[in-house]
């Protein structure tokens, strides 16, 4: 395990410094569909079928980043809520908050975006990124990342491969 953590690192070092000038603020999505944490609920998955997400970013009152409430959070919660009030009377008036999750990774503008293909790959979808005072500044989603790691593969593979101008062969 340790042998194949340290291969990892390296492989990490390598391609930041390869893909490194590609940084989160060059490919992330500004113009974000966000909820504020007091928001009914069902205000939240009404944008989530509207704009076709899988999570919201969540600001609180100041309009800070607060958390992010993603459609696997509100089916878990309201399944919940449906066995418990089974026969109960009407399930309570559910808001943002009570779904959100506050503890998520976030990056930073100037983060190289090769460093967020491992996570993503396991299980985020989409990353906020925070400027000062946790302002939300943009959101990387698993689309953003996988056409700039595209873009950046083309792009250095452009760099490598021979010439192949035909007025530079000769005649046999």
């Amino acid at each position: 395990e340790d042998l194949e953590e340290i291969v990892l690192a390296a492989e990490m070092r390598a391609s930041v410094r390869r893909f490194g000038d590609v940084h989160c603020a060059d490919i992330m999505s500004r113009d974000v569909v966000t909820v504020q944490a007091r928001d009914p609920l069902d205000y939240a998955v009404r944008l989530f079928d509207k704009h076709r997400l899988q999570a919201l970013p969540v600001l609180d009152p100041a309009g800070r980043y607060a958390g992010m409430i993603s459609q696997g959070d509100v089916l878990v919660r309201r399944t919940r809520l449906a066995a418990v009030a089974a026969d109960a009377d009407a399930p309570p008036d559910l808001l943002v908050a009570d779904c959100m999750r506050s503890e998520v990774p976030f990056a930073t503008p100037g983060l190289p975006v090769i460093e967020l293909a491992r996570p993503m790959s396991d299980s985020l979808h989409c990353v906020p990124v925070l400027g000062e005072d946790r302002v939300l500044v943009g959101l990387v989603t698993q689309s953003d990342l996988v056409a700039a790691l595209h873009q950046m593969a083309l792009s250095a593979a452009s760099q490598t491969a021979p010439d192949t101008d035909d007025s530079d062969r000769l005649a046999a």
